[in-house]
């Protein structure tokens, strides 16, 4: 029996559902469900396009007969290319449609840097440069001084290509001075192996997408997000 049922909606060419998993203890039910993304979405006109698309809400309607606890919708990018308060309406479009708790990879990023107390944040990204500049707002509009900024400059189809050595690698090479927290964007930017070696390395933490949206799912269900090897955004409280 689940201790708790967790919805994810991911777009179409995520490839890291295992990151999920690995994100909550072994007694949490993870459900992933999909939305539709096209080749071209990677500028931000395709990213706004995909943020307003009624297939948000018809996803998330699919879980109403599994009792959910919460849903995550699972894209960084999606969530905060339209600025602040671009995220929230996705939250409640799908509150509305699945009648649960929600949050949003951008919303839960926000608040996973407010928890540890961040003020100065590095960012890493596989994106290109314009939705960079969109990331870049939305966090200082949520109340972060960006003091570096670095993206692979990839189509959103080769991220998940991407092996996690080769992402802790570009990490490391992201200059860190005066950051006290650094984030890993993007749902399909693999993570979940290198956070605790990352932070050993760098000593500070580091946060990544889908850590995040794991960690606000499982608050969002009332359940303590603990679990050791995941990085100390996960460490008892």
């Amino acid at each position: 029996m689940w201790r708790a049922r967790i919805g994810v909606i991911y777009p179409g060419n995520g490839l890291l559902d295992h990151e999920y998993w690995a994100f909550v203890p072994d007694d949490i039910g993870v459900f992933m469900n999909r939305t539709p993304v096209r080749r071209g979405d990677d500028t931000v006109k395709g990213a706004i396009e995909l943020a307003e698309t009624p297939d948000i809400e018809e996803t998330a309607r699919q879980y109403h007969r599994i009792d959910l606890s919460s849903i995550a919708y699972a894209c960084t990018t999606f969530s905060f290319v339209r600025g602040l308060g671009g995220d929230t309406d996705i939250i409640q479009r799908i509150e509305k449609a699945a009648g649960v708790p929600a949050t949003t990879t951008s919303t839960a990023a926000v608040k996973a840097l407010h928890s540890i107390n961040a003020k100065r944040v590095a960012v890493v990204t596989p994106y290109l440069d314009e939705i960079n500049d969109k990331l870049k707002t939305f966090l200082e509009a949520s109340g972060f001084e960006v003091v570096a900024m670095k993206g692979m400059q990839l189509d959103s189809d080769d991220i998940a290509l991407v092996p996690s050595k080769e992402v802790a690698k570009y990490v490391k090479s992201v200059p860190l001075d005066g950051a006290d927290a650094v984030f890993v964007s993007c749902t399909n930017f693999a993570t979940v192996d290198i956070l605790d070696k990352l932070e050993q390395d760098l000593d500070l933490p580091v946060l990544s997408a889908n850590q995040v949206t794991m960690w606000e799912a499982l608050n969002l269900a009332e359940i303590e997000p603990c679990k050791l090897g995941v990085g100390s955004l996960y460490s008892p409280s």
